[in-house]
């Protein structure tokens, strides 16, 4: 067993075999490379590119205020919902 050392009294403990090439189940494949790929799209190409569309078609200044101002409410309550979900999603994680 290796180890590294962490802080004062702390030790972060790697098994000998967790890097080794004989296992199956440890590295990439081609499905999980593609996953990764396609997790990294959504969470961060769509946006820049949603937001490069809505600054061509010139829609963010005028149109962006005026659509808040007319549904405030509703945009509040939708991101309410939005972070009651992540929240929801952070405590199942760290309790299973």
């Amino acid at each position: 067993m290796a180890s590294l050392l962490l802080g004062q009294n702390e030790r972060f403990v790697v098994p000998d075999n967790a890097l080794s090439e004989n296992r199956p189940d440890v590295g990439a494949t081609p499905q999980t490379l593609w996953h990764n790929a396609f997790c990294i799209f959504q969470l961060f190409i769509m946006p820049l590119v949603v937001n490069f569309v809505l600054v061509y078609l010139s829609t963010i200044s005028k149109g962006l205020t005026r659509f808040l101002r007319e549904r405030a409410a509703a945009v509040k309550f939708a991101m309410g919902l939005v972070f009651i979900a992540l929240g929801g999603w952070l405590l199942i994680s760290l309790l299973l």
